[in-house]
C-alpha cells in the first residue's frame, strides 16, 4: 500500500493526568497533506498551548504508521500513530491512542496514558 497520494484529516480530543497534578486537554488533529507527510496539531486548552509534530507516513502491516514528534513548552510530544483507509478517507487504527506520550520539562513529574475521544 502506498501513502502517496494519501489526504485525509482525524481529529479527536485528548486528556492527559500528570503526577504533579497537570491535567492535559485539548484537541488534535493528524492530516495527511498527499505527500506522505503526516502533521499532528495538539491545540491544548489546559495549560494553553499550540504544538505541531511532523513525521513520514509509511505502511507498515496494511496501515499508515508515522511517528510524529514535536517540543512544546510543557513538554515533549511523541505519537506513534497508526492510520487506516477507509474508502477515501481516513481513521485511526484501534491501538492509535495508546501510543500518545507526553514527557514534561519538569523531571521529577510522569503523565500517564492518554484518554482520547470523539474521534472523527
Amino acid at each position: 500500500m502506498n501513502w502517496l497520494g494519501t489526504r485525509g484529516e482525524v481529529r479527536g480530543d485528548y486528556s492527559v493526568l500528570c503526577s504533579d497534578g497537570n491535567r492535559l486537554r485539548g484537541t488534535f488533529s493528524v492530516r495527511l497533506d498527499g505527500s506522505g507527510k503526516a502533521v499532528a496539531t495538539f491545540e491544548q486548552s489546559s495549560p494553553p498551548e499550540q504544538v505541531l509534530a511532523n513525521g513520514w507516513i509509511q505502511d507498515q502491516e496494511g496501515e499508515g504508521f508515522a511517528e510524529l514528534s514535536a517540543p512544546g513548552g510543557f513538554g515533549r510530544y511523541t505519537w506513534n500513530v497508526r492510520l487506516r483507509r477507509e474508502g477515501n478517507r481516513i481513521a485511526l487504527a484501534d491501538n492509535a491512542g495508546s501510543d500518545l506520550r507526553v514527557v514534561p520539562n519538569e523531571r521529577g513529574a510522569e503523565c500517564y496514558v492518554p484518554v482520547v475521544s470523539n474521534t472523527r
